[in-house]
């Protein structure tokens, strides 16, 4: 870094993690630091055929990270706003697990709010 404003020389890193401590002006409103289970169930999500074995309570967290706002709604459904996008999803139940169906729906939610696979 040159000088106190200035952005850091981020050259040769391979990950982020942990860079938000070190430099909180990396982290802004519409850019949040994933960690490395948050960038796979983020490339499972954008996997084509489909995934159908990614854990409900692993595509809340990496929402979190992203900066989305989660509320309960009525029974299993779940409220989730990214950006100016807004949807229901019904969170699985008995299984952990997403149907391959959420999960397509997932990525159409994550596309419209401006998330493609490498993130915001």
């Amino acid at each position: 870094m040159s000088g106190i404003n200035s952005m850091p020389d981020l050259q040769g890193y391979q990950s982020f993690e942990g860079l938000a401590v070190m430099f909180p002006e990396l982290e802004t409103k519409n850019w949040k630091i994933m960690n490395s289970k948050q960038r796979k169930t983020l490339a499972e999500i954008f996997k084509s055929p489909a995934s159908s074995n990614i854990a409900w309570t692993e595509i809340e967290s990496l929402l979190i990270a992203l900066g989305a706002e989660i509320s309960e709604g009525n029974g299993s459904r779940v409220r989730i706003k990214l950006n100016t996008e807004k949807a229901v999803f019904h969170r699985p139940h008995p299984q952990k697990e997403t149907d391959k169906g959420a999960v397509m729906s997932m990525r159409r939610f994550l596309e419209n709010a401006g998330v493609n696979k490498d993130g915001i």
